[in-house]
């Protein structure tokens, strides 16, 4: 597989990986049924929730080795996970395995497109090629059988006698 890179699927699983620890997180701080509820509160609130989610955010994406329980920069939040540390693993393994497999599938079919692309780039080459030398036998033949027209032409029409004008 040309397009497949494992820096990029590295990144893809870092990615999915820091989803899924935020996505833990708030759903054991906040619980499933303010999800939903917290994404309108409005005014000073809303902004101070939403100042709080771009500071958990920034802050797992420049530690992203730290471990979920805990804000990353230190301010004090503790979260307090629900689900067990097995559960999480195996979730999140399924994940990574999906993702996995995904961007495996889709560097196939870039590959496969790639491949096919290239091989009817050589096909309208070759046939462009082709039809380019037909041609040009075609007027060869065609010169040559315009000249052989006039040969015969030639051959069959006698030579006009030199007439002598008489001059008084």
């Amino acid at each position: 597989m040309t397009s497949f890179k494992q820096d990029h699927l590295n990144n893809l699983k870092s990615n999915a990986e820091y989803a899924y620890k935020v996505g833990a997180v708030m759903e054991s701080t906040l619980g499933e049924d303010n999800v939903a509820t917290i994404s309108f509160v409005a005014g000073a609130v809303g902004s101070a929730l939403d100042r709080f989610q771009g500071m958990v955010l920034s802050g797992w994406r420049k530690n992203v080795n730290h471990e979920p329980t805990m804000y990353p920069n230190g301010v004090g939040f503790i979260f307090h996970m629900t689900k067990p540390d097995e559960q999480q693993a195996a979730e999140l393994r399924v994940i990574m395995e999906k993702l996995e497999s995904e961007y495996k599938a889709n560097c196939e079919a870039a590959d496969k497109a790639a491949i096919e692309a290239e091989e009817a780039r050589t096909l309208a080459e070759v046939t462009a090629t082709v039809d380019a030398e037909i041609e040009k036998e075609r007027q060869v033949r065609i010169e040559a059988a315009a000249a052989e027209r006039m040969a015969r032409i030639l051959e069959r029409t006698p030579a006009k006698p030199a007439t002598k004008r008489v001059t008084k």
